[in-house]
C-alpha cells in the first residue's frame, strides 16, 4: 500500500475525531480513499492507474517521452475520478493534458516540473474543473490550480473571481517575469512561486492576504540549497504582504492606502508683469524724427512712433506641460515601479469610485497595453519591464519594442 495511502487513514481518522479542516485545504486536492480498501494498478502505454472497487486513479506516467497526454474518462469500466498527488511530475517532453470530466479531484504537484507544459485542458461537462487560455481552475474560478509551467507569456494578472492560489499553482513556470494578484484573492498556498526562475515582480492588492507559509517565491537555490527570491514585491504599505516581505527580505515595494491618501495633480502657470518706461527725444537734422526706447534708427525718412510713459506691459509665461510617453505616467524620463504604482493607485481609487488622480495624458501614458483600460495589467507590463532593464541595463530595448517582443 503507498504511503499517501497511510497519511490519508491518519488523516480519516483525524477528521472523524472531529478536528477542523486546515485552511488550505483544497476539497479537489484532498480527497481521500479509505486506506482500508483494497487496491491494484493497471498500466497503459502513457500512465499507470490504481485501481480501487469503484474508481480508478492516475498515479504516474508511463512514457518519459510522452508530448501529449489524453486521461481516459475509464479504465477497465471504472471512471478515473483523480490525479493523483506528483501524478505527472518531472514529465520533462510533455506539452498538453487533457483531462475527462469524470476527474473530480487532483493532488498537489500533480503537473509540477513539467517544464514544456504549456495547456492543461478540461473536458467541457467536467462539474469540478474547467481551463481558460490552457490555466487550470476550480470550476467556479474561484481556485487557480496550475499554472502550466511551459506557458508562454512574460506577465500575468489572476483573474478577479480568483480567491485563492492553491499551493504550487506557479511552480517551475519557465517564463512568466511578473505576476499580479488582485484584491479579490484572499489565501496564497504554500510555495505558490516556487523556483520560477524569471521572475522578478510579485504584486499583491489585498492588503490582508493570508499565506500559508510566509517563504513561498523563490526563482532560485543557492549551492547550500537555500531558496532566494532577487526580484520585488509590491503590496499596500502596512499589508500582510509587506510583513511577508519583511519576513524573508524580499524588496517590497508600498503603496500609499487608496483610502487615505489623497494625491492631486496641478499644472502651474507663472504670470511676470514688467512695466517699461519710453522718453520721447526729438532731433533736427533737416528732418524730423522721433525716437521711443528701445530706439529705433531710421535713415532718410521721418519716422513717427507714438510713446507711453509708465505704461505696464505684461508677459505671460506657460511652463511647458509634461511630456507623458507611454509607460512614464510621473514623466520623469523612466519607467520604473513608481509608474506602475501610479497605475495602481488610479485603478484602486476609481474601483471604488473615486478619481484616480491623473490627468488626460498621464491616462493615455498609463494604458500601455492600449486596450482602453488602466488596471493591473499596465501595472504588471511596466513591472515586468522595469525588471528586465535590471537585468539587461544598457542592452536593454526602449518600452515600446519591448511591449512588441512580449506579445
Amino acid at each position: 500500500m503507498r504511503s499517501s495511502k497511510v497519511l490519508a487513514a491518519v488523516l480519516s481518522l483525524t477528521l472523524a475525531a472531529g478536528a477542523a479542516m486546515p485552511i488550505n485545504s483544497y476539497v479537489p486536492s484532498v480527497a481521500l480513499t479509505a486506506s482500508a480498501e483494497e487496491s491494484s494498478t493497471v498500466e497503459t502505454d502513457e500512465l499507470v492507474f490504481e485501481i480501487f472497487a469503484d474508481h480508478a486513479e492516475v498515479i504516474r506516467v508511463n512514457d518519459e517521452k510522452i508530448t501529449k497526454c489524453t486521461v481516459p474518462a475509464a479504465v477497465n469500466k471504472l471512471p478515473v475520478t483523480r490525479i493523483a498527488q506528483n501524478a505527472f511530475f518531472f514529465s520533462p517532453d510533455l506539452q498538453e493534458v487533457t483531462l475527462p470530466a469524470s476527474v473530480t479531484a487532483i493532488g498537489d504537484q500533480a503537473f509540477s516540473w513539467c517544464t514544456k507544459l504549456k495547456s492543461i485542458k478540461v473536458d467541457a461537462a467536467s462539474k469540478d474543473f474547467t481551463e481558460v487560455d490552457g490555466i487550470l481552475f476550480s470550476k467556479s474560478k474561484d481556485t487557480l490550480v496550475s499554472y502550466p509551467a511551459g506557458k508562454e507569456g512574460k506577465s500575468y494578472t489572476v483573474p478577479d473571481s480568483v480567491k485563492k492560489l492553491a499551493s504550487f499553482a506557479f511552480m517551475r513556470s519557465q517564463n512568466l517575469e511578473a505576476v499580479t494578484v488582485p484584491e479579490s484573492v484572499t489565501y496564497i498556498g504554500q510555495e505558490a512561486f516556487c523556483t520560477n526562475i524569471k521572475l522578478r515582480s510579485v504584486t499583491i492588492l489585498n492588503p490582508d492576504c493570508e499565506f500559508e507559509i510566509t517563504s513561498f517565491i523563490c526563482n532560485g537555490m543557492d549551492e547550500n540549497f537555500i531558496s532566494h527570491y532577487y526580484g520585488t514585491v509590491t503590496g499596500y504599505e502596512g499589508s500582510t504582504t509587506e510583513l511577508m516581505a519583511a519576513e524573508n527580505n524580499y524588496e517590497f515595494i508600498g503603496i500609499p492606502n487608496p483610502y487615505t491618501t489623497t494625491t492631486t495633480t496641478t499644472m502651474t502657470t507663472t504670470t511676470t508683469t514688467t512695466t517699461t518706461t519710453a522718453t520721447a527725444a526729438a532731433s533736427t537734422t533737416g528732418k524730423t524724427t522721433a525716437s521711443t526706447a528701445p530706439s529705433a534708427s531710421t535713415t532718410g525718412k521721418t519716422t513717427a512712433s507714438t510713446t507711453a510713459t509708465g505704461t505696464p506691459v505684461t508677459t505671460t509665461t506657460t511652463a511647458p506641460a509634461a511630456q507623458y510617453k507611454l509607460g512614464d505616467v510621473n514623466s520623469d524620463g523612466k519607467i520604473n515601479a513608481s509608474d506602475a504604482t501610479a497605475v495602481l493607485q488610479y485603478y484602486a481609487r476609481t474601483a471604488t469610485g473615486k478619481d484616480g488622480g491623473l490627468n488626460k495624458e498621464q491616462q493615455t501614458a498609463a494604458d500601455v497595453n492600449k486596450d482602453g483600460k488602466i488596471n493591473s495589467v499596465d501595472a504588471t507590463i511596466i513591472l515586468s519591464y522595469y525588471a528586465y532593464c535590471g537585468t539587461e541595463k544598457d542592452k536593454a530595448m526602449p518600452f515600446e519594442e519591448y511591449l512588441k517582443a512580449a506579445k
